[in-house]
């Protein structure tokens, strides 16, 4: 029957493919051919990208399967979507680009095209598609707008976005001069949102209002003491385990962002930690140093662990309630 359509061998067999698997598809859904819809089929194209295949991804390559199904009686025929506007088919597109071109994932593929639809609505409206408007001074200003309203991470994240889009654009012959230099770098200096610390006073405070005759006492006074005395990150703290602490050598093993540091140990963090694991701390065949009071038991996270500290600042009322000890 395809072949008397006019496609060729290769072709034919490429519908051929497709269609078992859209056909593998409703049956994991436990659904009929007589079923699909226009819904359907759009989950089912997204289905296809995200399994990583790189053909038939619209609606429009699925046409010829939709057409023997409606010929054969399966399905009824389907009323096709509204023609697409000019934006709307530069964003299909610009996806297409980002999954075969680029190799992004579908989860990427949709924040990217978000915030390329905001940054051309911002810069040439939502009317007509003017791209040829586009300027340097457009795309500065609009990251140096987004730089005041959005993290430091995400507005990192924009700029990667747009340097995609503009190179996109480039290279479809949209723009007449390639704007990705103008897209700077976000400048983020390390520890600029850290907040000072605590003077010692306020930190031996703290200590002192952990009551150690508790399970959760004890915990918290070896989470402050590890916090106050080594200037750990909460979750450098949370990512502790039993076999970083080397108690014949008097050190431990801290952990953070792609570095490796073996400390010693002071005695009075060495007796926290001890007493806890002693009188505090589940018996578990877990690894992590600090755990959960309740059940399920798990180890804790970097949150949990500012949880701790915002949760003893409290009941300090002149006590700021801090992300780092000294």
């Amino acid at each position: 029957m395809l072949l008397a359509q006019g496609y060729t061998p290769l072709s034919g067999a490429n519908l051929v493919r497709l269609m078992a698997h859209l056909s593998r598809w409703l049956e994991g859904l436990g659904l009929q051919a007589y079923e699909l819809t226009n819904a359907r089929i759009a989950d089912f194209l997204l289905a296809r990208q995200e399994a990583g295949y790189s053909n038939h991804l619209s609606r429009q390559g699925l046409e010829p399967i939709l057409e023997l199904l409606q010929t054969a009686g399966v399905v009824s025929a389907l009323q096709q979507e509204p023609e697409a506007s000019e934006r709307d088919r530069l964003f299909h597109d610009y996806a297409e680009y980002l999954v075969q071109e680029r190799g992004v994932v579908p989860m990427t593929v949709l924040k990217y095209e978000s915030i390329a639809r905001n940054f051309l609505s911002v810069c040439i409206g939502e009317d007509k598609l003017e791209l040829s408007q586009l300027g340097a001074s457009d795309v500065s200003s609009y990251i140096v707008r987004q730089s005041r309203q959005s993290s430091v991470n995400w507005t990192k994240y924009t700029v990667t976005a747009l340097r995609s889009l503009l190179r996109f654009l480039y290279l479809r012959g949209e723009l007449a001069t390639d704007l990705v230099g103008a897209v700077g770098k976000v400048a983020a200096w390390r520890q600029t949102s850290l907040p000072k610390a605590l003077p010692a006073e306020q930190v031996q405070r703290l200590l002192k209002s952990c009551d150690r005759r508790t399970h959760p006492g004890r915990r918290n006074f070896a989470v402050m003491l590890l916090l106050a005395r080594f200037g750990l990150r909460a979750g450098e703290v949370a990512a502790l385990e039993l076999d970083d602490f080397h108690w014949a050598q008097g050190e431990v093993v801290i952990r953070g962002k792609g570095r490796e540091d073996r400390l010693p140990l002071p005695c009075d963090v060495g007796e926290a930690v001890v007493a806890y694991i002693r009188r505090g701390r589940p018996q578990t065949s877990l690894r992590k140093l600090f755990l959960s009071n309740i059940a399920p038991l798990r180890a804790i996270s970097g949150c949990a662990v500012s949880g701790i500290v915002r949760s003893l600042c409290a009941n300090i009322p002149e006590t700021l309630r801090p992300l780092k000890l000294v």
